[in-house]
């Protein structure tokens, strides 16, 4: 009985910590943010509670071909030209989509669709220690 008991509890674990990717499709990245693997890959900031997010606010546009997150920050690339940094250290009541000025907030946590040498001049300047990883 004992044995099945942690048999049960391995495989909850296991399947706890794996299910959003397997099943949904999407990496979970902190903060709600999640990289949903959909045609083209994009960043979404969820809205709702669901298992799977089905809904939610856009963080960077579908083309993603890499991308790299810790603790505080996202980056992301979709070309040689169009680099993406998200400040995820941030609190949003979401609760009610109608006050204004919740989205404006949102938005002032993403920096978007900058050159190369900008991305790289935040990055530094910031301090982001995060490299970039190709999604395959």
């Amino acid at each position: 009985m004992k044995k099945l008991f942690w048999l049960i509890s391995f495989f909850t674990l296991l399947l706890s910590t794996s299910c959003k990717e397997s099943w949904c499709g999407e990496k979970d990245l902190g903060n709600k943010f999640s990289l949903v693997s959909d045609k083209p890959i994009q960043i979404i900031f969820c809205t709702s509670n669901a298992t799977c997010c089905d809904s939610g606010w856009t963080g960077v546009p579908g083309g993603i071909i890499e991308y790299g997150f810790n603790k505080k920050w996202i980056i992301a690339k979709r070309s040689e030209n169009d680099y993406w940094i998200i400040d995820k250290d941030f609190e949003i009541d979401l609760t009610g989509f109608d006050v204004p000025g919740r989205y404006e907030f949102y938005q002032s946590h993403i920096k978007g669709n900058l050159t190369k040498l900008d991305f790289d001049k935040i990055k530094d300047s910031l301090n982001i220690e995060i490299e970039l990883i190709k999604i395959e």
